[in-house]
Order: C-alpha cells, then sequence, then structure tokens
C-alpha cells in the first residue's frame, strides 16, 4: 500500500518513482550530514573550552626561560606532554621535581591528560609512567587482531616491541 502511494505522490511530481526515492535518500543523508557536522563543532568546542581550563590550571613556566622567537613562551602544559613523550619512560618523582609539583599533582595531571584524550600511557607500580603513542596502540591491537588468540607473553612481548622498549 506505501509503495501505491509512493508511485501516485511521485506521478503526481512528475518523477519516477526512483527518481522519488533516490531524492528523499539524499535529502536523509543531507540532513544525517548536517547533525554530523553539528556534533563535531560540539566537540570541537568542548575541546577547546577543555584546554582553556587546563591553560588557567597551569601555570606558565617563565623562570630561567628565555621567550622563543615567536614571542610566545611554551606552556608548563606542552612541556609536560614533551618531557612524557620524548622520555617514553619517565619517573613520577623526576617528573614532579623538574615541574615544581607534587608526585600525587604529576598523577593527577596525567590521568586529566589521559581523560581528555592527549595522553595514552601505563603507570606502573614502581613509580614510573610509560607513554605509548596512538600509532603503537594501533600496532599491538593490529597484531592482536591479526593473531587471534594469543597470550599474555606474546602481547608483553609485542608490546615491547612497538614501544620500543627492548629487543623484539
Amino acid at each position: 500500500m506505501q509503495e501505491l502511494n509512493e508511485a501516485r505522490e511521485a506521478h503526481s511530481k512528475g518523477m519516477s518513482l526512483y527518481e522519488m526515492r533516490r531524492r528523499r535518500r539524499d535529502e536523509e543523508r543531507a540532513a544525517q550530514d548536517a547533525q554530523n557536522e553539528d556534533e563535531m563543532a560540539k566537540k570541537e568546542r568542548q575541546e577547546q573550552q577543555k584546554a582553556a581550563r587546563w591553560a588557567a590550571k597551569i601555570r606558565t613556566q617563565e623562570a630561567g626561560e628565555g621567550v622563543p622567537a615567536g614571542g610566545q613562551s611554551p606552556t608548563t602544559l606542552d612541556k609536560f606532554l614533551h618531557c612524557i613523550r620524548e622520555g617514553k619512560v619517565v619517573r613520577l618523582e623526576d617528573l614532579a621535581a623538574r615541574f615544581q609539583i607534587s608526585v600525587e599533582q604529576t598523577i593527577a595531571w596525567i590521568r586529566d591528560l589521559e581523560g581528555a584524550g592527549r595522553l595514552t600511557g601505563v603507570m606502573d607500580d614502581r613509580g614510573k609512567y610509560v607513554y605509548v603513542s596512538p600509532a603503537e596502540c594501533k600496532a599491538v591491537a593490529k597484531f592482536i587482531m591479526d593473531k587471534g588468540r594469543v597470550t599474555m607473553e606474546d602481547i608483553a612481548k609485542q608490546t615491547t616491541a612497538a614501544v620500543g622498549l627492548g629487543p623484539p
């Protein structure tokens, strides 16, 4: 019955049933695309607000450092991220001492950065943080997907190799 109604509607508009369905499908896709763009814009605004909160939370460290040619000194947050990413394996005590904060505050910063999606890694029980890049996470995930059933030992070896902490 619905198809008959659609056929009548298409005929009254001077188009084929196929054209009418195609046009309706195109309109639905356009509406979905617009909704997706709105959601992406909302997510971007939320991320900018989160970054602004971080900028307010973390002081800019200026003592003893010159201002780069760009005219703006790097923020403590950027230095914190750079230190972790470059060090790959960092002791939380060393990180806290470098940024003149407590170990608890260092852990809180790391947890907040992980929650914001700006940092990925593993904190061990010996006071170390191991940074794992998104590409390295994907490599380990691909290994697991390709192999199917794997042991914890296989995952540990692959992770160590992917992160570059030891021999493959």
